[in-house]
């Protein structure tokens, strides 16, 4: 397991799931495991700390020069 991953261990109905939650670059290698954006699993109500750059654009937002694609 990379620094930054969560595992998350479940029950779903008869079968047991893992989802691995965390940046898309963490997730995107990894193709027989359901992956879930960190968003889309955390409550809305926690704060996330963002990283800016000198213009305050959020560092990893689509469009940053320094996003990973």
């Amino acid at each position: 397991m990379r620094r930054g991953e969560i595992w998350v261990v479940s029950r779903l109905g008869s079968k047991r799931s893992v989802v691995i939650v965390g940046h898309d670059t963490l997730t995107a290698e990894r193709d027989a495991v359901l992956t879930a954006p960190l968003s889309d699993v955390m409550p809305v109500r926690i704060a996330e700390p963002a990283l800016r750059d000198s213009t305050g654009m959020s560092v990893g937002s689509p469009g940053h020069p320094c996003s990973v694609r």
